[in-house]
């Protein structure tokens, strides 16, 4: 990949360095930070009005969401936001926990949870440039350091006004977005092809103690004889590679 050829040190150890045309900025300079509300769980729908609770953004979202899980039949006393926002985990089991950030990018208006910091980025950067850089590795280095707590760990958006975060052009961020965007959406679905995979093979696993076992299958003569999956379903055909045993 062509790397840039003029850098700066960044002044920051957990950064280093970073181009000579880009900024170095402290996450009090990047947008606008509030809180969200308590949304009961007796208080969730599948339907209505949509919403994200502090939970989900660990167990349902990544990076980037166009719609929720959840939905909420009564606004009052609820936090409303809009397209570009982000939306960051306050509290976790462990400090690599906290900070989980995920930028909805959807059309309607959603409602959100307490526990949740919510950040509307500054004109000149872009959300989902901005939620890469909060989940790449120096911004959790960074986070942990800022959390506190011991059983449940805490991140206040105190802290992540003192987080550093390196910034080019807005015309650069549009290019890494759409970068990022192409690879991560690849990478992801061999992600998911493997893990295909890895159920077919679990899948074989079972089957094939359950036959030897009941007598389906004869390996008396098991030092002659090897494995044959020739029989056991395939992943599907625009796999490359083959199970084999």
């Amino acid at each position: 990949m062509k790397r840039y050829t003029k850098m700066k040190d960044s002044g920051v150890e957990w950064i280093g360095e970073i181009p000579e045309n880009w900024e170095l900025r402290k996450g009090s300079t990047i947008g606008d930070y509030s809180k969200g509300s308590g949304i009961k769980k007796d208080e969730v729908r599948e339907s209505g009005l949509p919403c994200v609770r502090y939970g989900e953004i660990y167990t349902h979202y990544d990076l980037k969401f166009t719609e929720t899980k959840s939905f909420i039949n009564e606004s009052s006393g609820k936090i409303l936001v809009e397209y570009g926002t982000l939306l960051l985990t306050g509290s976790g089991e462990t400090l690599e926990d906290i900070g989980k950030c995920i930028v909805y990018i959807g059309n309607e208006s959603i409602y959100i949870g307490g526990d949740i910091i919510i950040l509307k980025p500054k004109e000149d950067i872009l959300p989902l440039f901005l939620s890469y850089s909060f989940n790449s590795e120096p911004m959790r280095i960074q986070k942990e350091l800022v959390g506190r707590g011991g059983i449940i760990v805490h991140i206040y958006s105190k802290g992540l006004r003192e987080i550093w975060f390196p910034l080019p052009s807005k015309p650069e961020q549009t290019a890494i977005v759409a970068f990022l965007d192409e690879k991560t959406s690849k990478i992801d679905e061999l992600i998911a092809k493997k893990e295909r995979k890895i159920e077919l093979l679990k899948e074989y696993r079972q089957s094939l103690i359950s036959e030897v076992v009941t007598g389906k299958i004869d390996v008396s003569d098991y030092a002659k004889a090897s494995l044959d999956m020739s029989n056991y379903p395939k992943a599907s055909s625009d796999e490359s590679e083959e199970i084999v045993i």
